[in-house]
């Protein structure tokens, strides 16, 4: 009976309720964006830093972050180190394992924009990078083969999902601007991080097609475990000049920091969204308490006692507070494409993972939180309607 009479009264004025819910609705939205989006940018940023599989990077002398991100996401257009850097570190006794890496931009046919060309060693590449492999999932016989390591032979390997959408296919001849045709001799098994979009290609090659004799963009580097090997490498390198060591889990963590900085900044605005939202309901139930103030009277002289008139306002308030925070947990989910869009449009670094992560945490803190919104924001109305006397309540109705 209670809910019936819930439902009856919220269907009055069904423009006044659907306003209530809508800013429900809208605060609960805008605090599971939030805290989805923090979630999801700190989940990617650790997946590109461990996608890329070096702990440390060796390049030319510039800023740590931005040399960590144009790596990361498989860019171009940093400084050049001198090649002859790949034996003085692989040398080292403190470094297990060594890999040259050489970037390169070049314009894709028609619409693809521009490509980058990662030159690589791809023996010590692999080390790093253990799981990359050949697709399997080809069409037709060819199941392809990775590249000779020589400069002499245009061949490279294409990232899945640069080949899906070039439609590139194995055994084809690629024409990039001046360079020579490359043929493609396989196509990586999807990895789900930048080497989906890149063509490999051997750094010697690369040197060569390129016209960078002796260059290399960086070198990726894996330190022996015990922790002599970071003290003695730090003395070698202070030795060296003309370089710049990047630790790329410093940098990764840096970037997460700063996201975790902003937690106190998406706690004002959920909080203020959600004051925002408890202002309106208060402001919408208390003027219903009012303009119902005579039928409240009358059912006080019909037997109902001052708990049942407060259950019946309180139960409104939080029926309404529920559909909102169920709205609007809804909405996020049905636009979490659009908003996914929208944040990479407006953040300086966007990895390839998914920005908006919804978790189903978040999301029943969402509904739980309008919820006792609406236990909080119900009280003060419904003890308004239980404190009337009928007889001066019926009177009002005169």
């Amino acid at each position: 009976m209670l809910l019936r009479l819930t439902w009856l009264n919220l269907r009055r004025r069904p423009a006044r309720t659907l306003l209530t819910v809508a800013g429900v609705a809208t605060a609960a939205a805008a605090a599971v964006a939030l805290f989805a989006f923090q979630r999801g940018y700190q989940r990617a940023v650790a997946h590109d830093v461990a996608d890329l599989g070096f702990e440390i990077m060796v390049t030319a002398p510039g800023c740590p972050y931005e040399i960590a991100t144009v790596a990361m996401t498989g860019g171009a257009g940093l400084k050049y180190i001198d090649d002859s850097l790949l034996d003085d570190f692989s040398a080292l006794p403190e470094v297990d394992q060594a890999t040259p890496f050489l970037l390169q931009a070049v314009r894709g046919p028609a619409d693809s924009g521009w490509l980058t060309l990662v030159g690589i060693e791809l023996d010590s590449y692999r080390l790093f990078k253990p799981s990359l492999r050949l697709s399997e999932d080809i069409p037709g016989d060819e199941r392809g083969r990775w590249p000779e390591p020589t400069a002499s032979r245009e061949e490279v390997v294409l990232g899945a999902g640069l080949a899906e959408a070039t439609g590139w296919r194995i055994g084809e001849v690629i024409q990039l601007e001046s360079l020579p045709g490359l043929k493609i001799t396989g196509i990586l098994a999807p990895t789900g991080g930048r080497d989906d979009g890149v063509v490999l290609i051997d750094w010697r090659l690369s040197q060569r097609i390129f016209e960078r004799p002796g260059r290399l963009t960086g070198i990726g580097l894996r330190l022996r475990s015990d922790e002599s090997a970071v003290a003695a490498f730090e003395e070698h390198v202070a030795a060296m000049g003309g370089i710049q060591i990047v630790d790329t889990s410093a940098v990764g963590e840096r970037v997460v920091d700063l996201v975790h900085s902003t937690e106190a900044l998406l706690l004002a605005i959920a909080s203020v969204a959600g004051l925002i939202a408890a202002l309106g309901v208060v402001n919408t139930i208390w003027l219903s308490v009012v303009e119902r103030i005579p039928e409240l009277g009358v059912f006080r002289s019909l037997g109902a006692s001052r708990g049942d008139l407060f259950a019946l306002i309180w139960s409104e308030t939080i029926v309404t507070c529920a559909v909102g925070g169920c709205v609007g947990t809804l909405f996020v989910l049905l636009g979490g494409g659009a908003i996914e869009g929208w944040v990479r449009s407006q953040v300086p670094y966007a990895p390839r993972e998914t920005l908006v992560l919804f978790e189903a945490e978040w999301l029943g803190v969402g509904i739980a939180g309008a919820i006792a919104l609406g236990f909080v924001g119900g009280l003060l109305p419904a003890w308004r309607a239980a404190a009337l006397r009928p007889l001066d309540a019926i009177r009002r109705g005169e």
